[in-house]
């Protein structure tokens, strides 16, 4: 699959230090397409932008440049930082999953994690709303994300936001009578 989101991109705006391999982030990378850009852009947009922008000779439109420049990537840069965190902390070994350590840095826990990456998706997913709100506002320009070809294609998500709803058990008042 194109990986959207570059290395020189990445290391220039991205807090993955510039010692990390790429082609340790590029599964990162590819789930982050797969789960959370597609479904955004549903399936005609997301193969339109993946397949304009092919290297060398990428043929982006400008519109789809500007979307992914101005949104998909940000978006995407902020789940890199969801998503990278446990993939980097740990590892499938012969002897099973292990926790990665160095002697010369000291590793968060994972409350700390757990908080870095809590609010990372926050961000992410403002990115991911934007986007998507920038796109229902430009429909002529966008045309493939409101006419998804065939029911086997994933549909556009409408909000980027997904929240759980509580909703406590109330108890039935006593009757005096």
């Amino acid at each position: 699959m194109q990986l959207l989101l570059p290395e020189l991109y990445l290391s220039e705006r991205g807090m993955i230090d510039n010692n990390v391999d790429y082609k340790k982030l590029s599964p990162i990378i590819e789930l982050i397409q797969d789960i959370y850009v597609h479904p955004a852009l549903g399936t005609d947009l997301f193969n339109e932008i993946i397949t304009q922008s092919v290297p060398p000779a990428s043929s982006l439109t400008s519109d789809n440049k500007f979307l992914l420049d101005n949104h998909i990537l940000k978006m995407m840069l902020a789940y890199v930082n969801v998503e990278a965190p446990l993939n980097f902390k740990f590892r499938f070994m012969n002897r099973g999953l292990v926790n990665l350590t160095d002697d010369k840095t000291q590793a968060i826990d994972d409350s700390n994690i757990r908080y870095f990456t809590e609010s990372w998706t926050q961000k992410a997913q403002t990115y991911k709303d934007r986007m998507i709100k920038y796109i229902e506002a430009n429909p002529s320009k966008y045309a493939a994300y409101f006419t998804n070809s065939t029911t086997d294609d994933l549909q556009p998500e409408k909000q980027a936001y997904k929240v759980d709803l509580y909703l406590p058990e109330i108890k039935p008042k006593e009757s005096r009578f």
